[in-house]
C-alpha cells in the first residue's frame, strides 16, 4: 500500500513596511519628506513629538521593534 502525500508550494509577494524617517523638524509635512524600508529586526513605525508649553518643537520619526529599540534616520 503507497501513501501519497499532496505537496503544496505557495509564493507570496511582500510589500516592504515603509516609514517616514526625519529629525529635528518642526512640521509634519516636513518630516513626510523622507521615507524608508523597514528591514528585519525594524517592524514598527515610530514618531516622537517634543512640546513646550502648547507649542510642537521637535518632531522625530524613526524605524523601530515592536520591542522600542530604534535605528537610522
Amino acid at each position: 500500500m503507497h501513501i501519497v502525500t499532496p505537496t503544496f508550494l505557495f509564493s507570496f509577494a511582500v510589500n516592504a513596511l515603509k516609514c517616514y524617517v526625519c529629525g529635528s523638524a518642526t512640521t509634519n509635512q516636513e518630516c513626510n519628506k523622507s521615507e524608508q524600508d523597514c528591514q528585519a529586526p525594524l517592524d514598527t513605525c515610530m514618531t516622537t513629538v517634543g512640546t513646550l508649553g502648547e507649542q510642537i518643537s521637535l518632531i522625530l520619526k524613526q524605524l523601530s521593534t515592536d520591542m522600542g529599540h530604534t535605528c537610522c534616520n
